[in-house]
């Protein structure tokens, strides 16, 4: 076998005849192990350009790092796998899947090779295409009202109502992140938004956070995480 330890015996002769053996010695080597790649870490799933047949991939190499990666793709949640490269460079950590059927959910793993041997698998990474035409964007946003009045307390003077309308594709959602501003460091905080036809809503109680005044940014997220739009918002004190 090509790894491991083994035993070589050498004899250096037998007496005349042959009866029994001379000068024997036994001794042991050990061939070193192959060297296995790291698993890749990280491995995210969003929706590409065209949300209804693409998804992008990306990853970060593991240790040892491994010279290519062999990527899997699954349409039934993990059950099966079908391989899409066994050959993407290793130097390269991001794939895009094309050719996809729309509102379909997609799992993906990923595992890096190293000469004949291969790393463990990738946690796996899930994105579901839209419909054709649905790639989720935001057509305006408000926040009211802006400026919003902060009181000695550092609480907000009036509940504040965060708004997005958007092209009718966000059927998975949309989320507000936002950071107060009070603390140190300050909190970022990312919450659900609720969904009214093509109008995303979420009203950011007066008494829930501590604020700083000064200018700061509503950041709204689509379904894969991407910022689609941002809406100023800005805190005063009370006059």
């Amino acid at each position: 076998d090509q790894y491991g330890p083994h035993q070589v015996r050498q004899d250096a002769g037998v007496y005349p005849g042959g009866l029994w053996e001379y000068g024997a010695a036994t001794t042991t080597t050990t061939t070193p192990s192959a060297l296995v790649p790291g698993a890749p870490a990280g491995l995210a799933a969003s929706l590409g350009p065209d949300g209804s047949s693409q998804i992008d991939l990306a990853w970060a190499q593991g240790a040892p790092a491994s010279t290519a990666w062999e990527i899997h793709q699954s349409s039934d949640n993990g059950t099966t796998w079908t391989t899409l490269t066994t050959s993407q460079p290793g130097a390269t950590t991001a794939f895009s899947v094309s050719g996809l059927a729309q509102s379909t959910t997609y799992t993906f793993r990923v595992r890096g090779l190293l000469g004949d041997q291969v790393s463990a698998w990738s946690t796996s990474a899930s994105a579901t295409t839209t419909s054709a035409g649905g790639v989720c964007a935001s057509l305006s946003g408000s926040a009211t009202p802006s400026p919003s009045d902060r009181l000695a307390s550092k609480y907000l003077e009036d509940d504040v109502l965060v708004k997005v309308n958007t092209n009718g594709g966000c059927a998975y959602g949309l989320r507000l992140r936002f950071t107060p501003g009070s603390g140190s460091p300050p909190s970022t905080y990312t919450v659900s938004m609720l969904q009214v036809g093509s109008e995303f809503q979420y009203a950011i109680a007066k008494n829930a956070y501590k604020w700083t005044t000064g200018a700061t940014t509503f950041e709204i997220l689509d379904p894969s995480n991407h910022v689609i739009t941002q809406i100023a918002f800005a805190v005063a004190d009370a006059p």
